[in-house]
């Protein structure tokens, strides 16, 4: 005879059964969930960018120069009077890391440079590749260009990162004076992706790495402008995930760069025509911009062209404050030197001038008197250079518009500026 004892445990043990069957049918059921939701966060990110991963070219492209139509007074004699100048000779006994970016930018990696020790008035040679070595190796980093840092070269969960004063100011360590500014320079220099790195802590990555931590770190309210211009040259990917998970497109790093308004931006916003010259001109080689983004940038560029044009000072200078209605006020900045100053505006935008479309730029006249402000006023702060290494950051963006524009194109065809090419740059062939 059934007991209510023995139905109650039966009816226990039922609902036990039916509770167990309910969990395991619940669990299954969210795992279920859990997949379907992921497939579809996986399709969304693929949908949006088909490289999660962020691809790289094995080399830069880099920006092509459109030469002009030069006046005859650009003899080779007068380019190496204005090139002795640009020079890295200085009396210090370690190379700040701006100074080393500015001269390999200006000079490359395979080139010999003159600098000036503190232990003697002989100036003694220090080649491109001992330079570049200071930017890629942490050894050589602390023992020729650190005064507080232990390493220059950061391993992060995205690849290498590279310090920076922006990150690194308060420790008094002198670093890259701008986000992106290694990363543009490697680019500028044709630097392959990779190249070794060589860590403080013994372990080695590439170029690349690093090139992959700073497309990931991209953030539209950072300095974009160095960062993009070396995005542009080395990265392959149109769209890739960040750090936050969020889509970064090229295109969209374009249309940033639009939005800021006239003078913003790093160097009183000489940065910013330059990157997107060099947006246009690399979309040229390898497109990633729609055709209505290009006739954006082409018309910014244009209104950029047509402001130099008509604020250009006769001697072929512009005024510090180039980008305001009454620019006769100087902003006096960081460089004292008034001379310095002028140079430092005319090298900027002459370096975006001379990779832009010459559509878009102004009359080759208007180039040529800048170029002939350039040789014909740069000796005359040789001494200045040499006494403070500071001025060369800002002269090194003139000299290397003589660089690009006038040594390496016209050696390509067989000039007297070979000969030119070889004396300032103490030849690698030697």
């Amino acid at each position: 005879m059934i007991t209510l004892l023995d139905r109650v445990k039966c009816f226990a043990r039922t609902y036990a059964v039916l509770l167990g069957c309910v969990f395991v049918a619940t669990s299954i059921a969210l795992l279920f969930a859990l997949r379907n939701h992921e497939r579809s966060r996986q399709q969304s990110l693929s949908f949006k960018t088909p490289d999660t991963i962020v691809r790289i070219r094995e080399r830069p492209l880099q920006a092509i120069v459109y030469p002009f139509a030069f006046s005859r007074s650009i003899t080779p004699a007068a380019l190496e009077r204005a090139m002795n100048v640009a020079r890295p000779r200085f009396k210090l006994k370690r190379l700040p890391v701006p100074l080393v970016l500015h001269a390999l930018r200006l000079w490359g990696s395979n080139t010999k440079c003159q600098v000036l020790t503190v232990d003697s008035n002989k100036p003694s040679w220090t080649d491109g590749p001992k330079l570049a070595d200071i930017l890629l190796n942490d050894k050589s980093f602390v023992g020729n260009s650190s005064y507080v840092m232990q390493h220059y070269l950061e391993r992060s969960r995205w690849g290498i990162q590279v310090a920076t004063d922006a990150e690194l100011r308060e420790s008094g360590a002198r670093a890259a004076s701008h986000v992106g500014k290694f990363h543009d320079t490697m680019a500028r220099i044709g630097m392959s992706s990779s190249t070794r790195l060589y860590l403080h802590d013994g372990t080695t990555a590439t170029l690349g790495d690093a090139i992959v931590d700073e497309a990931v770190r991209y953030h539209v309210d950072g300095e974009i402008e160095w960062s993009s211009q070396a995005l542009f040259s080395y990265v392959s990917s149109s769209r890739w995930v960040d750090r936050y998970g969020q889509v970064v497109d090229k295109e969209r790093i374009v249309l940033n760069l639009l939005d800021k308004d006239l003078g913003t931006g790093s160097c009183h916003g000489m940065h910013v025509p330059m990157a997107l010259a060099t947006a246009l001109n690399i979309h040229g080689q390898m497109p990633f911009l729609s055709s209505s983004t290009v006739n954006l940038v082409r018309s910014r560029l244009q209104s950029y062209a047509r402001l130099l044009e008509s604020s250009q000072d006769n001697d072929g200078s512009w005024k510090p404050l180039w980008y305001a209605k009454n620019s006769s006020t100087d902003h006096g900045g960081v460089y004292k030197h008034p001379l310095v100053r002028q140079l430092d505006v005319v090298g900027h935008h002459m370096e975006w001038l001379i990779i832009c479309p010459p559509e878009l730029r102004p009359h080759d006249h208007v180039l040529n008197r800048s170029v002939m402000f350039i040789i014909n006023r740069m000796p005359e702060i040789d001494d200045t250079v040499l006494n403070d290494w500071h001025h060369y950051l800002p002269i090194s963006h003139a000299a290397r518009v003589l660089r690009v524009a006038f040594i390496d194109v016209m050696c390509k065809s067989g000039t007297d500026l070979v000969k030119l090419d070889a004396s300032l740059l103490g030849s690698a062939k030697e």
